[in-house]
């Protein structure tokens, strides 16, 4: 349960932008979930000169994860 609690404390950001991800394509469609994670990795890049692919994959997977539900249906 420790190591479980230690990974979710490393990875908050990853998290967020699952659950954000999943949020949006689930309420907006799938196209704003993919234009806005996008659009933050592109705003971290010059706010803070740093893109990370950790997060696309993370935004990538809540998509996914949605889409998934949505077939399941």
């Amino acid at each position: 349960m420790n190591r479980l609690y230690e990974w979710l404390l490393k990875n908050v950001d990853k998290l967020l932008h699952l659950t954000v991800s999943y949020m949006l394509a689930s309420l907006f469609g799938i196209w704003i979930a993919v234009i806005a994670g996008i659009a933050k990795e592109v705003y971290d890049q010059f706010k803070y000169r740093g893109w990370s692919w950790g997060d696309i994959i993370a935004d990538g997977i809540g998509i996914a994860i949605y889409c998934l539900g949505v077939a399941i249906k």
